[in-house]
């Protein structure tokens, strides 16, 4: 077995993080930006105003709590594996696919990706930057450093969101704060860094609102930006496919930058690839490579893979092999 990376986007990496120079630059701004815009809330807009009342403890700890969340989900969307397919991938068995789904696949049989030369599921998408193909691909964004696929959908949706929130919470205090100062003679200090916190604010804002357009869209339709520009359409699996779970029921893990799950039939299914019983057999190291499992889905998922194993790969040396 080939020498495991410290970081990278590699097959056997310890910590996925792209390396691309102007992705980890757009990643740094992404940052810098939140930090200014709560140090400048809190510390030229808040503080001089509402010093340590009880409104000015309140907002303060809420603003800073929407910008600890975007970080996190930042961080969690730059660092998660998007959902790359692993080395050892084979496909899924037919027997958990739907009717459409096995169309497809009869009529795809085994894909190979032209570049990774590895198996190429159905819903997998090579990207140029990560060099592997990626599950549900929607697209590369180098602002979180990272594709937006199946496995970090979530939190990329979150750091939009909560970005929005920011930007639409500073516009608001600052336009009350203003409006305050109208009628009492306030203090002119940080007037610049408040302009280039509305600048911001406004362009961030309307950046994010036209994401969340877009990405409602992908949730509704199921069909990613990739997916619209080939005409490719499957199974819609709605909310699930973003946060996880077992049914639509909304709930508060869909606002916290956590990990997903998935139910094994849906995982599978979704993932369009299960491991080779070869690999199966060795238990937590193969699991662990693919960030889509989770703990409670392993025994699960361990046995189903392992039984189809055999008759999957017998099926793979008939079929001729196409190059995608």
């Amino acid at each position: 077995m080939p020498k495991s990376a410290t970081c990278g986007t590699s097959f056997n990496v310890r910590v996925w993080c792209n390396t691309d120079p102007c992705g980890l630059i757009c990643a740094v701004i992404s940052w810098l930006l939140v930090l200014y815009a709560e140090s400048i809330v809190v510390g030229v807009v808040l503080y001089p105003w509402l010093k340590f009342s009880f409104l000015g403890l309140l907002n303060t700890a809420c603003f800073t709590s929407i910008a600890f969340l975007a970080l996190v989900s930042h961080g969690k969307a730059m660092l998660t594996d998007p959902g790359a397919v692993p080395e050892h991938a084979i496909p899924a068995p037919m027997s958990i696919a739907t009717k459409e789904e096995q169309d497809r696949l009869e009529e795809q049989k085994y894909r190979t990706c032209r570049r990774c030369r590895q198996f190429k599921p159905v819903r997998a998408h090579h990207c140029s930057i990560c060099e592997r193909c990626v599950i549900k691909m929607d697209h590369h964004c180098p602002w979180i450093n990272n594709c937006v696929g199946l496995g970090n959908h979530k939190f990329f949706l979150l750091f939009i969101f909560y970005v929005f929130l920011l930007s639409l919470y500073a516009m608001v205090l600052v336009c009350i704060r203003y409006a305050h100062c109208v009628n009492v003679n306030c203090p002119s200090t940080g007037a610049i860094r408040v302009v280039f916190l509305v600048l911001e604010s406004m362009l961030f804002g309307l950046f994010t609102v036209c994401m969340m357009c877009d990405q409602y869209s992908v949730i509704t339709t199921g069909a990613t930006q990739i997916d619209r520009l080939k005409g490719d359409y499957t199974q819609n699996f709605g909310v699930r496919e973003v946060f996880g779970g077992a049914d639509t029921k909304f709930s508060i893990d869909w606002l916290l930058p956590i990990n997903i799950w998935f139910p094994k039939t849906e995982q599978v299914r979704l993932l369009g690839y299960v491991l080779a019983s070869e690999h199966i057999e060795d238990g937590d190291e193969t699991f662990e490579r693919d960030s889509l499992l989770s703990e409670e889905n392993k025994s699960n998922y361990k046995g189903d893979a392992a039984e189809c194993g055999g008759s999957i790969q017998k099926r793979i040396a008939a079929d001729v092999i196409e190059i995608v």
